[in-house]
């Protein structure tokens, strides 16, 4: 079976509908995704949201991982990219029930390829649109320990 490896995509839309043209082209039968959706880039639900449609499966980056959890060891700028990809994650969240059925079933689809700790993340991250941000860390701190 032909298969073709992404990863790195950081939010760059126009990027990836690029290599998925490609792709398409050379008759792939399966796409993997190695990490880091997201990040940096101006379009990350709409990165996410096609990942989720075209990939088979996903693995979980760095990026990903500090953008629902907590962006550890990021520099300034990357720091303050996963913040804002958190918040642009929330607000299409907000009163519009498709948007928050595709965040919850991107969040399925990566919490499928994940060990145990990071799908609770994951699915400690979906509490967050109905809790707060504050009840999200802390709720994650609590049930994993650094």
């Amino acid at each position: 079976m032909r298969t073709a490896i992404i990863s790195d995509i950081h939010s760059n839309h126009s990027a990836l509908e690029a290599v998925l043209a490609d792709i398409d082209q050379r008759k792939v039968q399966r796409i993997i995704c190695l990490g880091d959706i997201i990040g940096y880039g101006p379009d990350p639900v709409a990165c996410a949201d096609l990942v989720a449609e075209r990939c088979e499966w996903s693995l979980l980056g760095n990026h990903d991982f500090g953008v629902l959890y907590e962006p550890t060891n990021f520099n300034s700028a990357a720091e303050q990219a996963a913040y804002w990809t958190r918040r642009q994650f929330e607000e299409a969240a907000k009163g519009d029930k498709a948007a928050s059925f595709r965040i919850t079933t991107i969040a399925g689809f990566l919490c499928q390829t994940m060990a145990c700790r990071t799908w609770a993340i994951w699915c400690a991250w979906l509490r967050t649109r109905r809790f707060g941000a504050a009840t999200w860390i802390a709720h994650t701190r609590r049930e994993f320990p650094h």
